[in-house]
Parts: C-alpha cells; sequence; structure tokens
C-alpha cells in the first residue's frame, strides 16, 4: 500500500518508481531470452516470425492452388517458355504487447543464500506468466473444432475413444489425419500434440503394446510412441501446463491447458517470413530495442522493491488450416 493505495506490479507500480529509474535491464533480458524451463508446447507449433510493425498481411495458405496444375513445360525453338500461375491470399495481423513483472524487495535480496539468485526468479517468474497466457491462447486457436473443416477434424465416440484400450484404433485415425492433410495441403504430418493424460493411456493401450512386445522390455516411452505414429521424438508434443480456473479470492480449480484433444498436423518451424512459407501457424513478433522479448527494470522506492517486467509484442495466427486435424473427445 502506498498512500492507501494498492500497488499493482507491472501497472501502478509505474506511478511510483523514481523519475528515470525505468530502464532495459541487458543482463536479465538476454537470461529472458534463453530461459527455456517451460512445459509450454505452443510455441512448438506456432514458430516465430519476425516482422518489422505491429500491424500487416501475412499469407496464408492458397486453397486455389494454381501453380500446382501440371504443364509439361516443353518448349519449342523460339518459343516463349510456358507461363505459370502464382497467387496469394492474405490476411491481417495485429500485434499486441503482453507484459508481466514481478517484484524483488531489498530485504528478499539481501537475505538470499546461494544458489538463489532473486533477481532471476523475479524475471523467470515474468518469462514464465508471459508464456502461460501464449499456451492459452494458442490452445484456443489449435482446439477450436469450428475452424476446421469436415474433412480435418473427428469427434470420438464409444468404442473409438482413446480410453477404450482395447477396442479403439489411434493409429487408424492418425493415418486418416494423415491422408487429409496429403490431400489438402500436400504435406505429410510430423507433428502431434498429445496431452499427458491421453499419453498415459496410450502407454496403456493393448495395440501399442503389441506393437512392442518384442522390444519395450515392460515400459512404452516417448520414444516408442513417436515410433508408432511415424513421427520425430522432438515432434511428438506432450503439453503438461495446467491453469487455475477459479474466480480470483476462490478455491484453486486447476485444469489442463490442453485437455480432451489430439492434434495432428505439419509445423514448419523454417517458415519464419511472414509471406513465405507453409505451416500451421506462425507467431508475429516485433522487435524491441533489437530484442525479441525485453526486461525492464523499475525502482519502487517506497516499497524498496525493484521490478522485472518482461514484454514482448506478439499475435499467433492460423495460416494454413489445411495443415492440421484434430481430434476432439478423445477419453471418456
Amino acid at each position: 500500500m502506498i498512500n492507501g493505495h494498492r500497488v499493482i506490479p507491472g501497472r501502478d507500480a509505474l506511478k511510483f518508481a523514481t523519475p528515470g529509474s525505468v530502464h532495459v535491464d541487458q543482463l536479465m533480458t538476454d537470461f529472458a531470452i534463453n530461459y527455456t524451463n517451460l512445459p509450454f508446447v505452443g510455441r512448438q507449433l506456432f514458430p516465430f516470425a519476425p516482422v518489422g510493425k505491429e500491424s500487416g498481411k501475412y499469407a496464408v495458405f492458397n486453397a486455389d492452388r494454381r501453380a500446382e496444375r501440371p504443364k509439361t513445360g516443353l518448349r519449342a525453338p523460339k518459343s516463349r517458355a510456358e507461363t505459370v500461375d502464382w497467387s496469394h491470399a492474405f490476411k491481417s495481423y495485429a500485434c499486441e504487447e503482453y507484459a508481466f513483472a514481478a517484484g524483488v524487495d531489498d530485504r528478499e535480496r539481501d537475505n538470499a543464500d546461494a544458489p538463489i539468485e532473486p533477481d532471476q526468479r523475479a524475471t523467470a517468474a515474468s518469462v514464465i506468466a508471459i508464456e502461460l497466457a501464449a499456451e492459452v491462447r494458442i490452445a484456443k486457436l489449435t482446439t477450436t473444432a469450428a475452424t476446421y473443416a469436415a474433412s480435418h477434424k473427428a469427434t470420438l465416440a464409444g468404442a473409438d475413444q482413446w480410453s477404450d484400450l482395447a477396442a479403439s484404433d489411434p493409429l487408424e485415425d492418425k493415418l486418416t489425419a494423415d491422408e487429409a492433410l496429403q490431400k489438402d495441403a500436400g504435406v505429410i504430418t510430423n507433428t502431434a500434440v498429445i496431452p499427458f493424460a491421453v499419453f498415459n493411456k496410450l502407454r496403456r493401450h493393448a495395440k501399442i503394446l503389441d506393437a512392442f512386445k518384442y522390444v519395450r522390455g515392460g515400459v512404452i516411452t516417448a520414444e516408442m510412441l513417436a515410433s508408432y505414429f511415424d513421427i520425430a521424438p522432438e515432434r511428438l508434443l506432450v503439453p503438461g501446463a495446467v491453469k487455475n480456473t477459479a474466480a480470483l479470492g476462490a478455491a484453486a480449480a486447476i485444469a489442463p491447458i490442453w485437455s480432451d484433444y489430439v492434434w495432428f498436423g505439419f509445423v514448419d518451424p523454417g517458415a519464419t517470413s511472414a509471406l513465405e512459407g507453409i505451416t500451421f501457424g506462425k507467431s508475429f513478433r516485433v522487435s524491441q530495442e533489437g530484442q525479441p522479448r525485453l526486461v525492464r527494470e523499475f525502482r519502487d522506492d517506497p516499497a524498496r522493491t525493484d521490478y522485472k517486467e518482461v514484454s514482448e509484442i506478439t499475435d499467433e495466427r492460423i495460416t494454413a488450416i489445411e495443415c492440421g486435424f484434430l481430434y476432439s473427445d478423445v477419453l471418456a
């Protein structure tokens, strides 16, 4: 409390910062950019595409695909080369700034014992808040069934749900997704999002156990499951992050961010241009002072607290919905 006013870190605390005390913390900026101890998968589905402005156009997968109409390319002497068509469809992105701040009290810093580093802990807390917010946004985009065409989604029921460990057929479901992607986008599935509860069910699934009965050594590993679905181990994404869905002040109600869904799709981590590259989605991000993520420090003298504010300017968009296939109600 300052003069009877409750300070809200990252917003009201700025009102009480000492003039000139807000500055970029380069050391913590480097730490925030490189901090990777996070249980999130969203950024692996929506790779970053750096952009120069906070709003602009991005290319979406063109269903017309006139450039793929076959031609021979044969040219007679002294004749002109055969022409091909190219076209883009465009939509607009609009980046927003997301920022969180965590404080370090002078007494906390003075009394910290190794290996606790209060400034890093505060910065990490802000980074986690940034990534948690992005994970929620990306999960909502990815698991909104209404976004997908009928041929790129399915709701499982009864014996088809993967919780039926004997009758269901997860591999057949994955092959259905493969065929939809190849037919409509000309790409091959290379990524799967399998939430932790579903992952644990699959490790006990009769068909998967049978597939590895001579090599599994008693347990189905993530690498085996990736092999079963013909996906590289690093592209089998098992999100474990949770969120508190309770109202402020109420008892915690913890729920997984990625719940009863499985997603198969194509992600090109190298599609880092707003206008080029076929991939399911992109995270458009504007740099701040040459950095993709910035840490500013400001001092609240009456509270004797230094705040580490982490911010980034970004917008996540689906750029090729045909590169994804969504299964809902995977578990009973």
